[in-house]
């Protein structure tokens, strides 16, 4: 195997040779001499088995016919050597070794020989197999990836967190803060140890008042090692502005018990606390006014059983709220009919408003606790919850015990006044009567008195009729007409206009106008012959009732030289009482009275 190996010493070194030659050969790194064709000169035992060739296998191969995958990446480092004559070290290479099925890594390192005349005529390679150095690298690498890319995906969702975080390592300095933490701070200070938690991030207890280490609950996990949960403290930031914290803290420990940091969890807990607060203002004030109202309301529940009720109900019912509550409110004091027989609560008009989800009025009779009947009157209302489902119902309810004997009194004192009116006008119409008996008043005279007399007892009777609240319009015109004109089909007389309410004086007054002018039609104008007629008609604009009173078809007017008591009426008698604006004209065509009148004496019927 060595018979080729050149002469590179004198012979006075061949002991010192033969000793480099072992050495070379039992080397543990892999070892080899190759001439300037990159041909195998020597190889010791450890490269030959990194090649699977035994070292005399090697003589008078190329590299490139040993190791092709490996000298090709070499190929240029050895001519680099070979051209420069300077060493190259570390120079890490992989590929598939003869017989290996299984890609290496390894690290070489290029020495350039020289001869005696000093020209570089050999290379001295060293090969380091460090396949378990790049694997355990590798696996380091991938490792420490995994690991930052856990800790960042920690970090990532801790940050996304509403609920803050603050860790401290074993000393109990603050070393993380996620966003919804430095939010609720106002800074995002690191570093800090328990003995400045509270001077650097503005801590104090609830009422202001400073606070130690120990009376925080970071500090007490990190100093006593404790577990503490639900505390409340205050915070006031850099600028200013303060919140409300609550939260709880404790000890991190290793598997096997070691002691790491501690971690606190903690929220803003200003608003809700505002809210509660402003809740329960709210309801201090809505009970002072439920309790403080002379409405009796209850509250029913889903299942329609008492929640509430306030201390008009039980006045109301002769029940206290613990006596009723959590009972159906029907079962209480709604059970009977005043005859005596079972009242069923699917006939009971307040119990619909919550299955069928609408509100719900009218009056029934109630059940006093000392067996007695009363009558109220109520209104029963849906409550919705946030998605407008029904949850229960308010009933508000009014004893009308006291409306309903005053409205009996006011039916009696309107009867006796009705009759008493009735009585005056016919002994005005008899007095009247009896002193136009005399030959000497005209007809004429006697006709207008006694038409006038019966247009007021008219306008009377409709006030009677409702219970002198007030007259609709339309049926004061109609009143009117109703003597002289059959049928207000449009041919004769017509009346337009919505439904308006008169009230008493203004009904009274429009009667007697509207008697005048049907009358004065009758004699001299449109209902005077069969081809006129009437049109009346109303309408309201800018704070005004606008009447109108037309007149066509009939005789030619001719203007009037002098003003009777008709005139009187509709000219001057209407303004005066209703403080408004009339108007009598003499139309050829036909006469027209249009009189404005404040909005206030009318009103839209229902």
């Amino acid at each position: 195997m060595y018979s080729n190996i050149p002469d590179i010493r004198d012979t006075d070194l061949e002991e010192e040779l033969a000793q480099l030659t072992t050495a070379f050969r039992h080397m543990p790194a892999g070892m080899a001499m190759l001439d300037r064709e990159l041909r195998y000169v020597r190889v010791n035992e450890a490269l030959a088995g990194m090649n699977g060739l035994a070292p005399e296998a090697h003589d008078g191969l190329s590299v490139f016919d040993v190791v092709p995958d490996i000298s090709g990446q070499m190929e240029a480092a050895f001519r680099q050597v070979l051209e420069t004559g300077k060493p190259l070290v570390g120079v890490e290479v992989s590929g598939f070794s003869p017989g290996q099925d299984q890609e290496r890594h390894y690290s070489e390192n290029v020495t350039p020989l020289r001869d005696r005349d000093g020209c570089i005529n050999w290379l001295l390679v060293s090969v380091m197999d460090v396949t378990d150095r790049v694997k355990a690298e590798r696996n380091l690498r991938v490792a420490l990836a995994e690991m930052s890319a856990f800790a960042a995906e920690r970090e990532a969702i801790l940050g996304q967190l509403a609920e803050g975080v603050v860790v401290a390592d074993r000393d109990g300095r603050i070393a993380f803060m996620n966003e919804a933490a430095i939010r609720i701070h106002g800074t995002d200070k690191m570093g800090v140890g328990p003995d400045h938690y509270a001077d650097r991030y503005g801590l104090m207890a609830e009422d202001g008042s400073r606070v130690g280490p120990l009376e925080l609950p970071l500090g007490r996990a990190v100093l006593n090692l404790e577990t503490v949960t639900e505390a409340r403290w205050k915070v006031r930031r850099p600028d200013g502005s303060e919140a409300l914290a609550i939260g709880s803290a404790r000890p991190v420990h290793a598997p096997d018990g070691t002691h790491l940091g501690s971690v606190l969890t903690l929220r803003d807990d200003t608003e809700r606390h505002q809210t509660e607060r402003a809740l329960a203002e709210s309801e201090r004030r809505l009970n002072a006014v439920l309790n403080n109202t002379r409405m009796a309301i209850f509250v029913m529940d889903h299942r329609q059983h008492c929640a509430f009720m306030n201390a008009a109900a039980e006045k109301l019912t002769g029940y206290s709220l613990e006596e009723v509550q959590g009972r159906p409110l029907h079962d209480v004091i709604h059970h009977t009919y005043p005859d005596g027989r079972h009242f069923p609560i699917e006939e009971c008009a307040i119990d619909r408003a919550f299955p069928e989800d609408m509100q719900v009025s009218g009056e029934e009779v109630f059940i006093h606790r000392d067996g007695t009947f009363y009558p109220v009157s109520f209104t029963a209302s849906p409550i919705y919850d946030d998605t407008t489902r029904t949850v229960g119902t308010v009933i508000e309810v009014r004893d009308v015990r006291e409306e309903r004997e005053a409205k009996e009194r006011l039916e009696i004192v309107i009867a006796e006044l009705n009759h008493r009116v009735k009585n005056s006008l016919a002994t005005a119409q008899a007095i009247v009567w009896q002193g136009l008996k005399d030959a000497s008043v005209p007809p004429k005279v006697r006709q207008g008195i006694e038409s006038r007399l019966g247009a007021l007892a008219r306008s009377h009777d409709i006030l009677t009729q409702e219970a002198w609240t007030g007259a609709d319009l339309r049926d004061v015109v109609e009143g009117a007409l109703a003597p002289f004109v059959r049928e207000l089909d449009g041919r004769r007389a017509s009346v337009s206009g919505e439904d308006l309410r008169l009230q008493p004086r203004a009904a009274l007054m429009l009667g007697m106008a509207f008697h005048e002018l049907a009358t004065n039609a009758v004699k001299y104008g449109a209902l005077k012959d069969d081809g006129g007629r009437v049109e009346v008609g109303w309408s309201r604009t800018s704070g005004v009732l606008m009447v109108n009173w037309t007149e066509c078809g009939g005789p030619t007017v001719y203007p009037r030289t002098r003003r009777g008591f008709g005139s009187q009426v509709l000219e001057r008698a209407v303004a005066h009482e209703l403080d408004a604006v009339a108007e009598l004209c003499f139309e050829a065509t036909g006469v027209t009275w249009t009189c404005r009148i404040p909005n206030t004496w009318a009103a839209l019927s229902g």
